[in-house]
């Protein structure tokens, strides 16, 4: 099984047509249904159901995928390392969340890429569902989040809380502001329950923290957002906190290998300091 196959297999799932994704890798089609043919082949089993509305994942299909998506990512991974110059010596890869990109991951690649002057940085958005398989298959080195994986061969480190204010954008004589619920993990989950017992109802639930900000200055609402992103917007009075609300402490934790590497190690004394 060779990378142009996975990668046609792949292109196929995002497109949902032969067609379309012959077209997207710059082949013919027929060399598109020859790679999905061999593939079966060498599976003894279908992948792709094609219809009227497209092709669609047989249940095989769907196991294949996340493997496939593994192998991509390795092979990406090691394209990457052989051709770094040879003054880097190694590879780090990073991942978080938007929202601890912007004050936390950001502001630390000046003073990582001087305490590693011979490794490569690489950075990514965190997909959560991933992060854990991808540590322990070593396309991903060290990542921040909001919720702790506990898997085994992975290493959690606790770097700081996040101190999440109750902000609202509408005037302060407005009446039943709209309130917004981020999911920002299951200990604010827990604190949120915790500080309003008798419910806090929510317009609107988003699993998008990065982006909430920008919504509360689209329209009049209410959100528990990080006070580091808030300087700004609190200075300008574009949104005011609410009086009386509790503050909510929102961990943040590193995810590692277990044994992670020396630049492992470097990045989370830079950010433990941060």
């Amino acid at each position: 099984m060779d990378i142009a196959t996975i990668r046609t297999f792949l292109t196929i799932i995002e497109t949902h047509s032969f067609a379309a994704a012959a077209e997207r890798l710059f082949v013919t089609q027929s060399t598109v249904s020859s790679r999905i043919r061999t593939l079966e082949q060498t599976l003894g089993t279908r992948v792709f159901d094609r219809g009227k509305q497209g092709a669609k994942l047989t249940p095989a299909g769907r196991q294949l995928q996340r493997h496939a998506e593994a192998m991509l990512r390795a092979w990406n991974q090691a394209q990457l390392a052989v051709s770094l110059p040879q003054n880097m010596h190694g590879l780090l890869t990073v991942a978080g969340p938007a929202t601890l990109w912007e004050g936390v991951l950001l502001p630390a690649l000046p003073r990582l890429r001087e305490a590693l002057p011979e490794t490569v940085i690489r950075g990514e958005l965190a997909n959560p569902a991933e992060i854990a398989a991808r540590i322990v298959n070593g396309t991903l080195d060290l990542a921040l989040h909001y919720r702790p994986e506990t898997v085994a061969g992975l290493a959690v480190t606790h770097l700081f809380d996040d101190e999440l204010l109750l902000v609202s954008s509408a005037p302060p004589e407005t009446e039943d502001v709209p309130y917004v619920y981020i999911d920002w993990g299951p200990a604010f989950q827990a604190e949120h329950a915790r500080a309003w017992p008798d419910g806090y109802v929510p317009d609107l639930i988003l699993n998008i923290g990065s982006l909430s900000l920008a919504y509360l200055l689209s329209t009049p609402a209410s959100a528990y957002l990080p006070l580091r992103t808030l300087a700004g917007a609190l200075e300008q009075g574009v949104v005011r906190a609410l009086p009386g609300a509790p503050r909510i402490a929102q961990p943040v934790y590193a995810i590692t290998a277990s044994a992670p590497t020396e630049p492992v190690r470097t990045a989370l004394r830079l950010l433990q300091r941060n």
